[in-house]
């Protein structure tokens, strides 16, 4: 025992004077991965956890975001557009020359109604012209203007710019078939930017030139119709509300007074004999003479519309 403790205790004492020093630095040629300190945290009731936030690179925390003036919103809102596959105008001529509607489908058939009142302000004559043989470039030149939002919400603000003796346009587009719909509040043409004006001129030079449609029933449309009026004229006038049952959203083909009423504004052209005695129907369980233009209400789901029917004669 004697001999042994003088062994332990110089052995022990150069073991700590060993651990307590700094790793001599490498020699060169000679590189070996040092071994890291390992740090023990004992953790204890009272000691609170410390998180470790990751170190941003230099110069980054002290960025700051760019905000945006009113006037770059306001360009970045007028040149965003909306989606859209099929488009609509209606063209109301001064001096109440007539009614033009122009319907651009997804499908790429153009159809044109017209109308043109007489001396006595009724329409004496309803020409609906449709085909296919539209160029592309038109088409596809006016649904892109159509579909800015600076045409559809930035034009016709200014009610003093809408002359008496002008030419109207009114534009609409939906997508989704009819699920997303807008249109724009009618404006007076000069009041549209000049390419505007020069893509309906051509759409309208264009779908002027398509065949006759020689079969058609009638010329249907619809108005919103607000749900305070709706009352007032169902309850309070006495007014005949029909019903008319929506096939849904998955619908491939839609009856003419619900594809009426999912584009308020829209003219749709009724060809078929089974839905034009459809139509009738509504115009008959209304009071109204089927055989003469007229409108009705009609209720499709929630919705209350005003169902106005142009007869060809």
């Amino acid at each position: 025992m004697r001999v042994v403790l003088p062994i332990l205790v110089p052995t022990y004492l150069a073991t700590c004077l060993l651990c307590g020093q700094e790793l001599p630095p490498p020699i060169p040629g000679e590189e070996t991965a040092r071994p890291e300190k390992v740090e023990t945290v004992t953790e204890s009731a009272e000691a609170p956890k410390v998180r470790v936030l990751a170190t941003l690179p230099l110069g980054l925390k002290d960025a700051k975001p760019v905000v945006p003036t009113i006037e770059r919103l306001l360009l970045a809102s007028e040149s965003a557009k909306v989606p859209a596959d099929s488009m609509w105008l209606i063209i109301e001529h001064a001096k109440r020359r007539g009614v033009t509607s122009i319907d651009v489908g997804r499908d790429g058939v153009c159809q044109l109604v017209e109308r043109n009142f007489g001396e006595e302000g009724r329409g004496d004559a309803l020409i609906v012209r449709s085909g296919k043989s539209v160029p592309t470039s038109i088409r596809t030149t006016m649904l892109e203007l159509a579909r800015q939002k600076g045409v559809l919400f930035g034009i016709g603000r200014d009610r003093l710019l809408l002359g008496a003796g002008a030419d109207r346009l009114r534009i609409g587009v939906a997508a989704n078939r009819g699920r997303s719909v807008r249109t724009s509040p009618s404006a007076a043409f000069d009041e549209y930017p000049e390419e505007v004006r020069k893509a309906a001129t051509a759409l309208l030079i264009a779908a002027r030139s398509l065949p006759l449609l020689k079969d058609v029933k009638a010329v249907i449309s619809t108005e919103f119709v607000d749900p305070r009026q709706a009352r007032r004229l169902t309850v309070l006038e006495g007014r005949h509300l029909i019903t008319v049952e929506d096939p849904g959203r998955d619908a491939t083909l839609l009856p003419p007074a619900v594809a009426a009423a999912r584009m308020p504004g829209r003219k749709i052209v009724v060809r078929d004999a089974l839905e034009w005695e459809e139509i009738r129907s509504y115009l008959s369980a209304a009071d109204q003479d089927p055989d003469v233009d007229g409108h009705c209400l009609i209720s499709v789901g929630s919705q209350t519309y005003r169902l106005s029917v142009e007869v060809i004669r």
